[in-house]
């Protein structure tokens, strides 16, 4: 008899938390930015040599580059927690904008785009360059949303990548500025 209202009260937690996701907006922006001494170009190369970004993300086990698709970047980041992840890249304005999407089905639940902006910034002889993040994701299952906004936080990603940029500069993960 334990064993139903065991079961049962997982039915009514399981449904509580879709009731609660249900109520969230299926879509969030989120915006971050950072100034790195470096280079608008020096970044940019850092930013789409994906066979290299394992040496600077520390969460990457590894990056398989698949050439294109319809005349777009692809590539496979597998992490070290053992995910995958197929992106592509939809735009790119070199050395100033990148705009990358998750490719392919094997995100029924949720679409995402980050936009990346780099821009020169005017200093004497030493060069600065300020990246700006943007991430929106489209969030169709109410319990991942739920799990987005209150569990990993809404902006995760762009705060993780960020994050190893800056350490990569030996910057402090302090330096990014949450936009919106």
């Amino acid at each position: 008899m334990w064993v139903f209202f065991v079961v049962l009260g997982l039915f009514l937690f399981v449904g509580l938390l879709a009731l609660i996701g249900q109520r969230l907006p299926e879509t969030y922006r989120a915006r971050r930015r950072l100034t790195l001494p470096a280079s608008v170009e020096e970044v940019w190369e850092l930013l789409t040599d994906h066979r290299r970004e394992p040496e600077w993300r520390p969460e990457l086990a590894e990056v398989e580059v698949y050439g294109e698709q319809q005349g777009k970047p692809l590539w496979r980041e597998r992490h070290k927690r053992g995910e995958r992840r197929t992106l592509v890249t939809e735009e790119s304005e070199a050395p100033h904008k990148l705009v990358r999407s998750l490719a392919g089905v094997e995100r029924r639940s949720f679409t995402a785009t980050w936009t990346y902006r780099l821009e020169a910034l005017d200093e004497s002889d030493s060069p600065r360059t300020q990246v700006t993040v943007e991430e929106e994701m489209n969030i169709t299952h109410p319990v991942y949303r739920l799990l987005s906004r209150y569990v990993f936080g809404n902006g995760a990603f762009s705060q993780q990548y960020l994050t190893a940029l800056a350490q990569h500069y030996d910057r402090e993960p302090s330096a990014i500025e949450v936009l919106e």
